[in-house]
């Protein structure tokens, strides 16, 4: 009896580590487009800047390309929670 509670609770640390991960990866997925609309939104010379000059072109590649890798590397992780 014992040996299957000791069971029931690592499943249920496994499960909330687990869900815990995948809280933080939505978190990390989502907050800087939503940061990212909330500053184009609140100033426009902002938008202006990224949106009609060759830089802001190269900062907004820039931004896709690092927040598809993050988002890539977070899925790795979560792929990889209890695996040994």
């Amino acid at each position: 009896a014992s040996s299957l509670r000791s069971q029931q609770e690592l499943r249920q640390e496994f499960l909330a580590a687990t869900a815990e991960t995948r809280f933080t990866a939505a978190t990390f997925a989502l907050l800087p487009p939503g940061l990212a609309a909330y500053m184009v939104l609140m100033n426009d010379d902002y938008a202006d800047l990224l949106l009609n000059t060759s830089t802001g072109h190269n900062l907004l590649i820039a931004a896709g390309v690092l927040q598809v890798l993050g988002m890539v590397v977070i899925w790795r992780m979560i792929q990889g929670v209890g695996r040994g």
